[in-house]
C-alpha cells in the first residue's frame, strides 16, 4: 500500500519537518510525486521518516489499523510526531500550483457595454441599426 521512497524524497521529508514552522518549504516535488494518491498511501509512505525524525517507534497496526504502520503511542514524542504527520500529509495533498487550474479572468462583454451606452444616446433608428450592424 505504501510507496517505497527514494532517499531523495526521504531527505525532502526531513527538510520539510525541520522547516515546517517557517512555511518556507517547497512541497511542489512531493506533491508531484504523490499526485493522485490518497491520504492513506501518503501517510504510510512518509510515516517512517517522520517517526525517525521524532524518535518515535513505528509498529504494525491492530484491529481497524491492521495491515498498516502506526506510531507507537508509548513513545515520548508521539503527539508531536502524530501532529506533524497529519500536517505533512495534508500539505502534500494540497493541489500543486503547477497542476492547479488557472483562474479564469472575468470576461467583459464589450458589446453589451457599447449597446448600453448607445441606447442612452439620442440616435435615430437608422444610426442605431448601422452601429449594431458594425458590432
Amino acid at each position: 500500500m505504501a510507496k517505497n521512497l527514494q532517499p531523495a524524497y526521504v531527505a525532502m521529508i526531513k527538510s520539510a519537518l525541520v522547516n515546517m514552522d517557517k512555511l518556507a518549504v517547497n512541497f511542489a516535488e512531493l506533491q508531484d510525486y504523490f499526485y493522485g494518491d490518497n491520504a492513506d498511501v501518503i501517510r504510510q509512505s512518509i510515516i517512517h521518516p517522520v517517526a525517525k525524525h521524532y524518535n518515535v517507534a513505528v509498529i504494525e497496526g491492530q484491529r481497524k489499523a491492521a495491515g498498516t504502520y502506526v506510531l507507537d503511542k508509548d513513545s515520548t514524542n508521539y503527539e508531536t510526531a502524530k501532529k506533524q504527520l497529519q500536517r505533512l500529509t495534508a500539505k502534500i495533498m494540497e493541489p500543486s500550483k503547477a497542476k492547479a487550474e488557472p483562474t479564469p479572468k472575468k470576461r467583459i462583454d464589450l458589446v453589451a457595454q457599447v449597446l448600453k451606452y448607445i441606447e442612452g444616446k439620442k440616435l435615430t433608428d437608422k444610426q442605431l441599426a448601422k452601429v449594431k450592424a458594425a458590432l
